[in-house]
């Protein structure tokens, strides 16, 4: 669907002259983040990501707060070998991230971006602030480097993870990353047409 061209140039003029509105990370591509994928994670496969979460993340809670929007389903849609909450959750994500990127016309081929869902949004900082030397707040952010979007269950939502799986597709669709701000301009066109 064409975009409304006054929400366009608005979404860009706040884009581009918006400090710090979200935590985007272009820190070393070499440094590692402060929790591996060891035995602290559980862990499970969709068709297009690898799931970490914490042993005290309620992935019920989160499959909840991410089901909230009525999104296009698929015609067809990824089988897993997976049962119960994962599989419903792992339908989910690969549902929003095929609805990403239909809204962007961006199919990037052979795609695992990794998740990684933490209890709280403290947790999410501190991971942010370890990989970007920084001290923003942030309820979610996608770093590059890792091929990883990082959230919580505090602050999980349909908006929230699209907006990350946004920045995670255009960043492995073009052959060069385009600019941050914007890659920001398409990331947030996502969320006002995710449910069109």
């Amino acid at each position: 669907m064409p975009i409304n061209r006054k929400i366009f140039v608005f979404i860009t003029v706040l884009a581009l002259f918006s400090p710090g509105q979200r935590c985007f990370s272009q820190a070393e591509d070499n440094k590692p983040a402060v929790y591996d994928e060891g035995n602290n994670w559980l862990t499970f496969q969709s068709a297009y990501f690898t799931v970490y979460y914490k042993p005290d993340v309620n992935i019920r809670k989160v499959l909840g707060r991410i089901s909230g929007r009525d999104i296009p389903i698929s015609q067809n849609p990824p089988s897993y070998a997976l049962s119960g909450i994962e599989a419903k959750l792992a339908y989910r994500l690969d549902m929003l991230f095929m609805r990403v990127e239909d809204v962007l016309g961006m199919h990037p081929q052979n795609v695992n971006i990794k998740i990684k869902i933490y209890k709280y949004r403290k947790e999410t900082n501190e991971e942010f602030c370890y990989l970007n030397r920084g001290n923003e707040v942030c309820r979610a952010f996608y770093f590059y480097s890792h091929n990883t979007i990082y959230a919580s269950e505090q602050d999980i939502n349909d908006s929230v993870i699209s907006h990350e799986m946004a920045h995670a597709a255009v960043d492995n669709y073009f052959s060069s990353r385009p600019p941050e701000k914007m890659a920001e301009i398409l990331a947030t066109n996502v969320d006002l047409h995710l449910d069109d």
